[in-house]
């Protein structure tokens, strides 16, 4: 499923330093220059998709008074209080260190960030001007993007009250609260394949959004019933993301509501991404763990008496399969009487290795892919490597080459002039045995020679062979007898 949302970072992009010093002779005005300076910094947990999002329904609000701060304490608390109320600009009138007034806002968004994960992901970016003279006030005006105003937000939170109050009871434990919630989410939010709602207001209001208003809806809802929780921006399938933790009778459980809704919505709820640990989440979600809770224990629900699968270990390491060639994988799932020891397996690419429900592989290209055994108990993994080397042992072979440096060139001289339109990644390459996966390399095609430069250096660990395939020709037609292929390594120097 693709998801947008990735850790926040904040980065600023000075825009204008202008310093002007006045022709008046006066001693003071030289010594306290007009200064302007500018910036924004945006909110790197949105895809780019967000960033100066604003939906349709939105006008910006304006905040008319001047306030007045003397302290980054006083700054902060203001600008925080701005970002509540969804003001779109405001103007502060600040007395304090101009110079270091870019890292002091950046700071500012940081401390936001570490103490409100709501806060910190509810807008895409905040733009600055201050200007002013240094030994006086400086004014700072202020102008945010936000995914939702602030009656969008209050309709927000009469809703989850609404609708808590028909979904949870009395009677219900926290583990009750937060299934009722996690359903609830799965079954009335569709995933936004348009990227175009983000919000937990888009969420309950149109029944659509992107994983960032999954996210903010549960952490709503979960708060609101009693439960404490967090928002985590990182990655899940190469893209950026959005996802809770949940704590459940005081441990810490992964939880993605996105990832649990199936695309295209069928109505059904999944569990797969429902109150696992780190190691499960790791399997295809990046975060950095430093900044959040450790979540580290199996989850099990009160009462329940079976035997649930605590491991499952593939036997075998690492594997080297040929292309044609079938392994069945082995597994140990404990205890040995678990009461479901039914699993899956996965293969991280289909067109290099195929898996059966068995655990049989089947190579079939080169490449390296990733092997993953789930259990359907508790979502218990395991994984291993494949790695299907390609095979140059059909190819002419030149003599290999040793201690090659780490930017070499390589020229390649034909006895003819070589067709250009011949020439291409797929035709001359050099090929990484490692990774095996071709090297990023420019290609020139000079009369009779051909010429190859690397965009980044080769790595020193690495094997490589230099490749020229027979779809290679000259202008006249001509073709090599047979692919040719040599084989290279790299030196320290």
């Amino acid at each position: 499923m693709n998801c947008n949302y990735k850790k926040i970072i904040y980065s600023f992009i000075p825009l204008i330093f202008l310093l002007f010093t006045s022709i008046s002779v006066h001693a003071q005005t030289l010594n306290s220059p007009y200064l302007e300076d500018s910036g924004i910094i945006v909110n790197k947990s949105l895809n780019s998709s967000a960033i100066g999002y604003i939906h349709g329904e939105k006008n910006n609000i304006y905040y008319s008074s001047t306030e007045y701060c003397s302290s980054l304490t006083e700054l902060k608390n203001s600008i925080i209080k701005h970002m509540y109320n969804k003001d779109s600009s405001f103007t502060i009138s600040y007395k304090g260190d101009f110079s270091t007034l870019e890292s002091d806002l950046n700071n500012i968004l940081g401390d936001i960030e570490n103490t409100d994960d709501y806060l910190a992901v509810s807008y895409s970016y905040m733009k600055w001007n201050a200007q002013g003279y240094s030994e006086n006030l400086n004014t700072i005006t202020f102008n945010f993007s936000y995914l939702a105003t602030k009656e969008q937000e209050d309709y927000v939170d009469k809703k989850v009250t609404s609708i808590l109050s028909t979904l949870i009871t009395s009677s219900m434990t926290d583990d009750d609260k937060e299934k009722t919630i996690h359903d609830y989410i799965v079954k009335n939010v569709t995933y936004d394949q348009s990227y175009t709602y983000y919000s937990a207001y888009d969420a309950l209001y149109y029944g659509t959004s992107v994983c960032q208003g999954y996210a903010l809806l549960a952490y709503k809802m979960l708060k609101q019933a009693g439960l404490n929780v967090r928002i985590i921006t990182g990655n899940a399938g190469g893209e950026s993301h959005a996802w809770n933790l949940v704590n459940v009778r005081g441990k810490w459980y992964q939880l993605d509501c996105t990832w649990d809704d199936p695309v295209p919505d069928t109505g059904k709820v999944s569990y797969d991404y429902y109150n696992i640990n780190d190691t499960q989440m790791g399997v295809d979600h990046t975060w950095n763990k430093a900044d959040y809770p450790q979540a580290s224990s199996t989850y099990v629900y009160p009462g329940d008496t079976a035997k649930h699968v605590a491991s499952v270990k593939i036997a075998s390491g690492d594997l080297n399969l040929k292309v044609g060639q079938t392994y069945t994988l082995r597994i140990t799932i404990l205890p040995s009487d678990a009461s479901n020891k039914n699993v899956s397996w996965y293969s991280s690419d289909n067109n290099i290795v195929q898996v059966d429900q068995h655990g049989t592989l089947t190579a079939l290209s080169s490449g390296n892919v990733v092997i993953t055994v789930k259990s359907e108990d508790g979502n218990i993994i395991d994984f291993c490597k494949v790695t299907v080397p390609k095979d140059f042992s059909k190819y002419t072979q030149w003599k290999e080459k040793k201690n090659i440096y780490l930017n070499k060139i390589w020229t390649i001289t034909f006895q003819s002039t070589i067709d250009a339109a011949s020439v291409n990644a797929d035709s001359i390459y050099v090929f990484d045995e490692t990774t095996q996966d071709k090297v990023d390399l420019k290609i020139k095609v000079s009369n009779n020679k051909v010429i190859l430069t690397p965009n980044r250096s080769y790595s020193p660990d690495h094997s490589y062979y230099l490749v020229i395939e027979k779809s290679v020709k000259s202008t006249n037609g001509s073709q090599l007898a047979a692919p040719t292929a040599m084989k290279f390594n790299i030196s320290y120097n």
